[in-house]
């Protein structure tokens, strides 16, 4: 999601998972910045 979000200029700044009383953060957990930076990683070879 985030991936394609980026190919068309969309930003991600969290992605929440909700259920049981509980939720998970993919901001929180580092995991937006992460994949963010694989993004950039791949894209810039191909000149996305």
């Amino acid at each position: 999601m985030l991936f394609a979000c980026r190919v068309m200029g969309i930003r991600v700044l969290d992605h929440l998972v909700i259920g049981a009383n509980r939720y998970f953060s993919f901001s929180e957990d580092g995991e937006i910045f992460r994949l963010d930076t694989e993004f950039d990683k791949a894209a810039v070879p191909r000149g996305i």
